[in-house]
């Protein structure tokens, strides 16, 4: 979420640094708009929103189901088969990624 605002504000700062002319005034103008409210609109979404959250939903967990919980320990199993057998992730990750070209 920050690196897709920051890049958003970096998009727009090259209007606030532009040489001065009657356009570049009026463009500059909307560029400080904009980034400030990309900015302001980080903050609330990475401070108030998440304080917000944790007032208002007081509810507990549900419970797993079942296919969640299977799902899991097949995820445990394959990661602990991944971390013993490094070589076997880079012999398995190279091909694949070679096929996406």
């Amino acid at each position: 979420m920050i690196a897709a605002t920051l890049t958003s504000v970096i998009v727009f700062l090259p209007l606030v640094f532009n040489k001065p002319s009657e356009m570049s005034l009026r463009m500059r103008e909307i560029g400080v708009t904009i980034c400030i409210a990309l900015l302001a609109s980080l903050f609330v979404s990475q401070t108030l929103i998440p304080l917000a959250t944790t007032w208002f939903i007081r509810s507990q967990p549900r419970p797993k189901s079942r296919w969640l919980v299977g799902l899991e320990g097949v995820y445990e199993r394959l990661l602990a088969l991944d971390l013993r057998h490094r070589w076997l992730a880079v012999a398995v990750g190279v091909p694949v990624a070679l096929s996406a070209r």
